[in-house]
Order: C-alpha cells, then structure tokens, then sequence
C-alpha cells in the first residue's frame, strides 16, 4: 500500500541513499512514500505507560546527541546539555543509558526502554501516523568539508 522509509536524524549519506532507494521503490510500484524519524519509529516499538513521554537519545557520532521529544523539534546537545523533563520520561536509543544516568543524577524520573536502534519494523509502524514528508531530517549541518581546489 506505500513505502515506508526513515528520514532521520542520522548519517548524511545513508539518510540521502535510503531515501532515494525508498523513493525509487515507491515510483515504481505506484504508491505512496512515507516518512518516519529515528525517534518516532523507537516510539512506536515502546509502550508507554499513561503520563509517561517517550524520548529518543541518538548518538551522533560527534560528541553529542540527537534528541527527538514529543512536540518539541529535534536538537542536537552535549549530555550536559539535556533540557529537564516535565515529568516522567521514557528512553530509547542508542545514547539512551547517557541520557538517563545524566537525567537521573539531576533528580527526573527516568526509564530506560529496550528499543536502541530504529528499524524497519518501527519505522513501518510509525510512518502512516507520523504524517511526516519523506524527506531528510538533519538537527546539524553535515560534518564533511570540501576538497581543496586543484592547483593549476
């Protein structure tokens, strides 16, 4: 009935070649595309109790973490750096055992889920209801630079 692909946050170049796979799938098969970020696709593979908002903490291989929170846009922040929860918080991914010790040391009540890694699963269970465009979700600027130019 439709594809479902993740549109991040992520790599630079898996999310552009995921999305291009995916959009190529769906062209040719006449349906529609769907996208679903990193966090919402572990969402989806997470129950949660009633008062409890979902968090996903993903390592960005930069330092620092993606954070993906229910009606907030994802950031990217040093661990120090998590904003405070409103109440209690489930965590999932990859950076997730970070985040809870780091909220846990300051005083919020935390969970750790099992979900760390998206996958095609959450994704195709998260993307019908996430309404979201198949399109890339970058939080920073990508960490390539360009070549020098050739001399000469």
């Amino acid at each position: 009935d439709a594809v479902a692909v993740g549109v991040g946050p992520g790599g630079f170049t898996g999310l552009r070649a995921g999305l291009a796979l995916a959009a190529g799938i769906a062209a040719g098969r006449g349906v529609p595309l769907l996208g679903a970020s990193t966090g919402e696709a572990l969402a989806a593979l997470t129950p949660a109790a009633p008062g409890w908002q979902i968090w996903a903490a993903i390592d960005n291989k930069r330092g620092r973490l993606f954070l993906e929170r229910p009606g907030h846009p994802a950031i990217a922040c040093a661990e120090e750096e998590l904003p405070a929860p409103e109440g209690p918080v489930v965590l999932v991914g990859d950076a997730a055992p970070q985040a809870a010790a780091r909220l846990l040391a300051r005083g919020a009540t935390v969970r750790l889920a099992e979900a760390r890694l998206a996958d095609a699963v959450g994704v195709g269970l998260a993307a019908p209801s996430a309404g979201r465009a198949a399109e890339p979700l970058y939080v920073e600027p990508p960490a390539t630079t360009s070549p020098a130019p050739l001399a000469g």
